[in-house]
């Protein structure tokens, strides 16, 4: 196979050697994959849960390559590790659970889709959940609020932290329940609301409010659109 490099959230890796380049203080641990055989899937390969069911007894790489549905229940072990090819995605039928345990080495683009779910709360490897891997996109225009909420949704049940990363994240009102919400810093790291709605709604009662106890919401500026009546927030703030 040819020596090709991919980014990673947390460094980049070379498909022919299977190594972590690099790594930037993002979070996630380094884990050294030297000696992993690549398996790549595609139209003429199997299926993604028979490639996995492969990789449970040896170390392998799988390159998805096109978007492979999962239509039954799957648990991803430590030793098959995902990466994300050129068209890469993984969709998960609804009631299916997709319970991933093998480090994180996806970059920062939609790596998860369908009405199923996506568990990582038994993945040691991961600690950030961004919300590119639902398909989220920092630019200002596009609303992020369901890629935003199913971030949120996974941070939740996993027992995970949501990340957001440099640039503006437009968004409708997200359902928030107590998940630590961390961007890089106040100067570049934005949230910023659409015409009306607040930006985060903390759901439950305020008998429910132990369940916000140790939560973080650092590294980030939230802005407000007050052109149009907003409930209970700030215009602008400010959360380092």
């Amino acid at each position: 196979m040819s020596s090709e490099i991919l980014p990673v959230y947390g460094g980049t890796i070379r498909t022919g050697e299977y190594t972590r380049q690099a790594e930037v203080n993002d979070g996630f641990r380094m884990y050294d994959a030297g000696g992993w055989g690549p398996r790549t899937i595609n139209a003429s390969r199997s299926n993604f849960a028979n490639e996995v069911t492969l990789a449970s007894s040896t170390k392998t790489v799988l390159i998805v390559d096109n978007p492979e549905t999962i239509p039954d229940n799957l648990t991803v072990p430590e030793t098959c590790l995902i990466v994300r090819g050129a068209a890469g995605e993984l969709n998960v039928a609804s009631t299916k659970t997709l319970t991933i345990l093998s480090p994180p080495w996806w970059p920062l683009a939609k790596m998860f889709d369908g009405a199923g779910t996506i568990s990582l709360a038994d993945n040691r490897h991961v600690e950030r959940l961004p919300p590119q891997w639902w398909g989220g996109i920092a630019d200002g225009v596009t609303d992020n609020v369901a890629a935003i909420q199913k971030a949120h949704d996974v941070a939740k049940t996993s027992c995970k932290v949501l990340a957001f990363t440099p640039g503006v994240w437009l968004t409708s009102k997200v359902d928030w329940s107590g998940v630590s919400l961390i961007g890089v810093n106040v100067q570049t790291t934005f949230i910023k609301g659409t015409a009306g709605n607040d930006i985060f709604q903390a759901s439950g009662s305020a008998s429910g409010l132990q369940s916000f106890l140790g939560v973080q919401i650092r590294n980030l500026t939230f802005i407000v659109n007050d052109t149009s009546n907003v409930s209970g927030s700030l215009s602008r703030g400010g959360v380092g």
